[in-house]
């Protein structure tokens, strides 16, 4: 994914299933690493991808080409919002300054329990 077309949103929206019918992952690329490179991102400058990067790493045991699909729009995602993310100037005291409300994207209550 050289040059690829920027999306205005990590994930379409829909939840990511396990997709047991579904095709097998046939990428070259590692779905592992992937994943991983990814958790880096969420959990240090980017925590506006932290949910679906969550979402795909449950599956890196059996990656589904659907899965793959979903980290592609992560990555589409990422090449549009590269001047964005999370800028950390710490000034000595430790007291919090950000506060957070999350739904999760929309997708809580959507899976079976």
């Amino acid at each position: 994914m050289l040059n690829p077309n920027g999306v205005n949103t990590p994930t379409t929206g829909d939840p990511v299933g396990a997709d047991l019918g579904g095709p097998a992952f046939s990428e070259k690329w590692e779905y592992r690493s992937i994943v991983g490179m990814l958790m880096y991102l969420a959990a240090n400058t980017r925590p506006d991808i932290a949910f679906v990067v969550n979402q795909v790493e449950r599956f890196s045991h059996n990656p589904k080409n659907s899965h793959a699909l979903e980290i592609k729009r992560i990555l589409r995602y990422l090449k549009k919002t590269q001047d964005k993310g999370m800028y950390r100037h710490p000034d000595g005291s430790f007291k919090p300054s950000c506060y957070v409300y999350s739904d999760f994207g929309g997708l809580f209550g959507s899976e079976d329990p």
